[in-house]
């Protein structure tokens, strides 16, 4: 076999951050989300972070874009058992923005 060869370099630039609100509605509730700039959510995992954290950093970067008010809302309504708004919800509002920043919204 011959000696594999050297693959050509790549050069990567850095793409404009999506900024503008994406605004979306929960059972009436309205909400504005200001995509904040999503590194923190993979830097506690680089820094030896675990699942956990990375849900931790997860939702501050939703509490971040939606704003303290918003935020406590969702926390509210996740804490309250006698509200139906679950886990599986929130992930789906979660894929859903994170594929509306990243310019790949499938609906």
């Amino acid at each position: 076999m011959y000696p594999p060869t050297m693959a050509s370099s790549m050069a990567f630039t850095t793409g404009t951050r999506k900024k503008d609100p994406i605004k979306f509605t929960l059972d009436g509730e309205e909400f504005e989300f200001v995509p904040p700039k999503s590194a923190g959510i993979f830097l506690e995992m680089v820094d030896g972070g675990s699942v956990i954290t990375l849900t931790k950093e997860t939702f501050d970067w939703l509490g971040d874009g939606i704003g303290e008010e918003k935020t406590a809302y969702l926390v509210n309504r996740l804490k309250d058992p006698e509200d139906d708004f679950d886990t599986p919800n929130l992930e789906a509002i979660l894929g859903w923005l994170q594929k509306q920043v990243a310019g790949r919204p499938t609906t």
